[in-house]
Protein backbone atom coordinates (compact mmCIF):
# COMPACT_ATOMS: atom_id res chain seq x y z
CA UNK A 1 0.00 0.00 0.00
CA UNK A 2 1.59 3.47 -1.21
CA UNK A 3 0.37 4.77 2.47
CA UNK A 4 2.77 2.02 4.22
CA UNK A 5 5.43 3.24 1.94
CA UNK A 6 5.35 6.78 2.77
CA UNK A 7 5.65 5.83 6.75
CA UNK A 8 8.75 4.01 6.14
CA UNK A 9 10.25 6.46 4.14
CA UNK A 10 9.97 9.39 6.79
CA UNK A 11 13.20 7.28 8.38
CA UNK A 12 12.36 8.34 11.99
CA UNK A 13 15.18 6.36 12.98
CA UNK A 14 15.53 8.22 16.67
CA UNK A 15 13.69 11.22 18.00
CA UNK A 16 16.63 13.96 18.45
CA UNK A 17 17.39 14.57 22.29
CA UNK A 18 15.26 17.06 24.21
CA UNK A 19 12.52 16.79 21.82
CA UNK A 20 9.46 16.15 23.86
CA UNK A 21 6.32 16.40 21.23
CA UNK A 22 5.60 15.21 18.08
CA UNK A 23 2.87 17.12 16.03
CA UNK A 24 1.78 15.31 13.26
CA UNK A 25 -0.82 15.84 10.54
CA UNK A 26 -1.49 13.86 7.40
CA UNK A 27 -4.22 13.25 4.85
CA UNK A 28 -4.49 9.32 5.99
CA UNK A 29 -7.94 9.87 7.34
CA UNK A 30 -9.10 8.13 10.40
CA UNK A 31 -11.00 5.20 8.96
CA UNK A 32 -8.52 2.69 8.59
CA UNK A 33 -4.95 1.74 10.77
CA UNK A 34 -2.30 4.25 9.30
CA UNK A 35 -2.74 6.87 11.75
CA UNK A 36 -2.92 4.31 14.80
CA UNK A 37 0.69 2.40 12.90
CA UNK A 38 2.38 6.01 12.69
CA UNK A 39 1.54 6.44 16.93
CA UNK A 40 2.71 2.98 17.56
CA UNK A 41 5.76 3.35 15.77
CA UNK A 42 6.94 6.58 17.58
CA UNK A 43 6.08 4.73 20.76
CA UNK A 44 8.38 2.07 20.18
CA UNK A 45 11.46 4.75 18.81
CA UNK A 46 10.52 7.36 21.79
CA UNK A 47 8.13 5.95 24.69
CA UNK A 48 8.60 9.42 26.03
CA UNK A 49 7.54 11.39 23.68
CA UNK A 50 3.79 12.58 23.52
CA UNK A 51 2.18 12.43 19.40
CA UNK A 52 -0.20 15.18 19.36
CA UNK A 53 -2.46 14.64 16.39
CA UNK A 54 -3.22 18.21 14.58
CA UNK A 55 -5.82 16.80 11.53
CA UNK A 56 -5.68 13.41 9.78
CA UNK A 57 -8.94 15.29 7.56
CA UNK A 58 -6.82 16.79 5.05
CA UNK A 59 -8.03 15.77 1.52
CA UNK A 60 -6.03 13.19 -0.11
CA UNK A 61 -3.61 14.61 -1.62
CA UNK A 62 -3.78 18.09 -1.17
CA UNK A 63 -0.72 19.56 -0.74
CA UNK A 64 -2.67 23.14 -0.43
CA UNK A 65 -5.20 21.65 1.98
CA UNK A 66 -1.78 20.29 4.04
CA UNK A 67 -0.11 23.79 3.61
CA UNK A 68 -3.04 25.67 5.19
CA UNK A 69 -3.83 23.64 8.15
CA UNK A 70 0.01 23.60 9.01
CA UNK A 71 0.17 27.40 7.98
CA UNK A 72 -3.10 27.88 10.52
CA UNK A 73 -1.95 25.57 13.50
CA UNK A 74 1.76 25.99 13.38
CA UNK A 75 2.14 29.19 15.82
CA UNK A 76 0.32 27.26 18.70
CA UNK A 77 1.84 24.55 18.49
CA UNK A 78 4.42 22.87 20.98
CA UNK A 79 7.55 22.94 20.41
CA UNK A 80 9.51 19.49 18.97
CA UNK A 81 9.29 17.86 16.07
CA UNK A 82 5.99 18.54 13.37
CA UNK A 83 5.80 15.37 11.12
CA UNK A 84 3.50 16.53 8.03
CA UNK A 85 2.68 14.06 5.67
CA UNK A 86 0.75 15.03 2.53
CA UNK A 87 2.16 14.14 -1.17
CA UNK A 88 0.40 13.48 -3.80
CA UNK A 89 3.67 11.17 -4.55
CA UNK A 90 3.27 8.57 -1.97
CA UNK A 91 6.02 5.79 -2.29
CA UNK A 92 8.27 7.46 -4.97
CA UNK A 93 11.31 9.19 -4.67
CA UNK A 94 10.07 12.47 -4.10
CA UNK A 95 12.42 14.48 -1.12
CA UNK A 96 11.89 14.76 2.10
CA UNK A 97 13.11 17.67 4.65
CA UNK A 98 13.66 18.26 7.59
CA UNK A 99 13.96 22.15 8.21
CA UNK A 100 15.15 23.38 11.98
CA UNK A 101 13.23 26.80 13.09
CA UNK A 102 12.75 29.01 16.36
CA UNK A 103 16.58 28.68 16.56
CA UNK A 104 16.42 24.64 16.97
CA UNK A 105 13.05 25.09 19.36
CA UNK A 106 10.95 22.83 16.62
CA UNK A 107 11.46 20.80 13.56
CA UNK A 108 9.06 20.35 10.64
CA UNK A 109 9.65 17.14 8.58
CA UNK A 110 7.77 16.13 5.49
CA UNK A 111 7.84 15.74 1.74
CA UNK A 112 9.39 19.27 0.66
CA UNK A 113 6.68 19.78 -1.55
CA UNK A 114 4.29 20.53 1.70
CA UNK A 115 6.43 23.15 3.35
CA UNK A 116 8.10 24.32 -0.22
CA UNK A 117 4.08 25.23 -1.57
CA UNK A 118 3.66 29.10 -1.84
CA UNK A 119 1.04 30.23 0.65
CA UNK A 120 -1.85 32.52 -0.25
CA UNK A 121 -0.24 35.17 0.83
CA UNK A 122 3.02 34.72 -1.59
CA UNK A 123 0.53 34.62 -4.16
CA UNK A 124 0.41 38.24 -6.26
CA UNK A 125 -2.90 39.02 -7.27
CA UNK A 126 -3.46 39.62 -11.07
Amino acid sequence: MPQQTALVNLELASVPSGYTTISFLSDFGVSDEFVGVVHSVLRSIAPEVEVIDITHGVPPHDVRAGSLALARSVEYLCPGIVVAVVDPGVGTDRRRIAVEVGEGESVLIGPCLLYTSPSPRDRTRS
